[in-house]
């Protein structure tokens, strides 16, 4: 990202609100990268038609070491983890080495917001459709809503309703997971997701307020 810099070409360090700029990208990187990791393994791992060998290899390896916990929910905790842990590191490492061009700055921005926000719902449609359930289509009818004015740039909501908005659509699919939960791991989606989608807001409020204090926020 480039920081903002005297105009007489001096380059001295970055001053307090450039660095916590700085902070708050890697935060959202970090929540990006986390947040479609998390919701892919998920999927994977319980919508898979039938078990899918590499979890249950070393989930029952861990269990054979001693990881059992209740019924083998640490074993298998962790064995999410080692899933997760590095598809999230395939994601955020290229937005860290490409962190200075335009085309990561857009990712950030936009597909960071599609992404938050809609992760979790396409797990859970991805998993449980299978067995019969609603797909919502009001929720979806707003969430294409709530996407197109963002996109036309119509999107004139007060950061607090904003806020709300994004606490009542996690509060809905935190009780969707939460009533056809297959381990307790699931849950974790929608928690991940909602703090990707606070702090996507966060980074896009901030990137706004500092481009019009004419500031540059090109990556």
């Amino acid at each position: 990202m480039k920081v903002p810099y005297p105009k007489d070409g001096d380059r001295q360090p970055p001053d307090r609100a450039a660095a916590q700029s700085l902070r708050l990208r890697r935060i959202h990187e970090l929540f990006f990268s986390l947040n479609i990791a998390l919701g892919a393994v998920v999927a994977v791992v319980y919508g898979y038609d039938g078990v899918f060998d590499p979890v249950y290899r070393i989930g029952r390896m861990l269990y054979q070491m001693g990881l059992t916990g209740d019924g083998g929910a640490i074993s298998g905790h962790v064995t999410l983890f080692l899933f997760v842990v590095p598809l999230a590191a395939l994601l955020f490492l290229p937005l860290r080495c490409f962190g200075r061009s335009s085309l990561t700055e857009h990712i950030l921005v936009f597909a960071g917001g599609f992404f938050a926000v809609g992760v979790a719902p396409a797990c859970w449609f991805y998993v449980d459709s299978r067995y019969g359930k609603s797909w919502y289509p009001m929720e979806i009818i707003a969430y294409f809503l709530l996407a197109a004015l963002y996109l036309s740039q119509k999107w004139k909501v007060p950061s607090f309703v904003a806020a709300l908005i994004a606490s009542i659509h996690y509060g809905f699919w935190y009780l969707r997971f939460w009533e056809c939960t297959h381990g307790p791991a699931e849950l974790l989606v929608p928690i991940t997701g909602f703090c990707a989608c606070i702090v996507w807001g966060v980074y896009v409020l901030t990137a706004r307020v500092r481009s019009d204090g004419g500031a540059s926020f090109n990556p």
